[in-house]
């Protein structure tokens, strides 16, 4: 079983879990080139992963696993597959800061001679994501390359795709379709494309692991100040003015000190933040004074 998998694999089953809104339990195997073509051949969504010089590619066939509408998905399942697959790269590849997963809308792709091929230059495992009574939900096929991924060709492509599928941000059309390299877009990668060293990875090791310590972050509705008395009545049902408008933007706070500003939006059934405002830290200037001593 690949190390990568079996480090992250409770990890894994809690992205998924959190994805589909359900509790889950992920199984590891290895896949057949039989079981491969099977997947290969209904359509889907493949999730492309890069990270530490490898690169995975993640079948997820039409089914509980996905939004009922991923072929032309709304925003806000755009926005859900994009958070999949990133969450997926950061827990496969934890120590990269460059690591990044991106999706297509997978086409249906025929014959076993295709998969057989994919098989060959990649380790193959099944994914097998089940509920707490061991009723399977889904399942997903991972080919691992160790290196970067061969340039695929006509018919040898992991998945195919239609260029004018919904895809998420980064992704490129692809190579058979496109035929050129891909363009880039910061923190995302796409399919083929050589990417450059971002500027973390110039700084010195202290430093770069200073950039993967947690902090806590929170949303901020609205502030007041009250008196205690006004505190000491409050009572279940009690209703506290603010002096904020509903259109004025939420604040994102990193101890207790703003850095952005956002929208409330809805992901699947979570609240999430829409961020449309960057708030860069006040500047601290000192007044040079001459020195009128002597």
């Amino acid at each position: 079983m690949n190390e990568l998998f079996r480090h992250s694999q409770q990890e894994l089953a809690e992205i998924f879990a959190r994805f589909i809104g359900r509790a889950l339990t992920l199984e590891l195997t290895p896949c057949s080139g039989q079981e491969l073509a099977l997947i290969r051949a209904q359509p889907g969504v493949g999730v492309t992963i890069r990270g530490q010089g490898r690169e995975i590619i993640l079948l997820i066939p039409e089914g509980a696993l996905l939004p009922a509408d991923y072929r032309s998905p709304s925003p806000t399942s755009q926005s859900r597959l994009s958070t999949l697959a990133q969450e997926l790269a950061v827990a496969l590849f934890p120590e990269d800061l460059e690591a990044a997963g991106t999706w297509e809308v997978a086409l249906p792709q025929k014959g076993p001679e295709t998969a057989q091929g994919a098989a060959q230059e990649a380790e193959v495992l099944r994914l097998r994501l089940s509920d707490q009574a061991g009723n399977l939900v889904g399942t997903a096929v991972a080919l691992i390359y160790e290196g970067p991924r061969p340039h695929p060709t006509q018919g040898t492509q992991e998945f195919a795709t239609n260029p004018t599928a919904p895809r998420s941000a980064g992704s490129a059309p692809p190579p058979e379709i496109s035929g050129q390299e891909k363009t880039s877009r910061p923190s995302v990668a796409t399919l083929g494309q050589k990417e450059e060293p971002r500027a973390e990875a110039n700084l010195p090791p202290l430093v770069r692991a200073l950039l993967r310590v947690p902090v806590c972050v929170g949303v901020t509705l609205a502030r007041r100040r009250q008196p205690v008395a006004n505190l000491l009545q409050l009572s279940p049902g009690a209703i506290i003015q603010f002096d904020k408008s509903c259109e004025e933007l939420l604040d994102l706070e990193v101890a207790g000190r703003v850095i952005a500003q956002g929208e409330a939006v809805k992901v699947g059934e979570k609240f999430g933040l829409r961020i449309l405002k960057i708030m860069p830290p006040p500047e601290r200037t000192q007044t040079l004074r001459p020195n009128k001593s002597g």
